[in-house]
């Protein structure tokens, strides 16, 4: 699973944004605790750039959430609904 949206980010030296449609989000782990899950992912460019093994645009060191662990959806499930809710990722879609 991956979440296909357009991005703007500003990278780190710009005073400028950038924006790339059709960026895609794949989860690299989710880490679960008694309190919360860490949710580490990567942002590429596109995704042939993401098959052909380029580089990530950026690594999101981490994102925090509570998930349901006790007859919720899977995990990766939840942390992907749950990077949908966040405003960099409002509108995207599961591809």
């Amino acid at each position: 699973m991956s979440l296909l949206n357009s991005i703007t980010f500003t990278p780190q030296g710009l005073t400028s944004s950038i924006t790339i449609d059709k960026s895609v989000l794949i989860i690299e782990r989710v880490d679960t605790y008694k309190t919360h899950s860490d949710i580490y992912y990567h942002v590429y460019e596109s995704e042939t750039a993401m098959n052909a093994g380029f580089s990530p645009l950026f690594d999101v060191p981490v994102e925090k959430f509570a998930p349901v662990l006790d007859g919720g959806d899977d995990i990766y499930k939840q942390a992907y609904n749950h990077l949908k809710t966040l405003d960099m990722f409002t509108g995207a879609i599961d591809c």
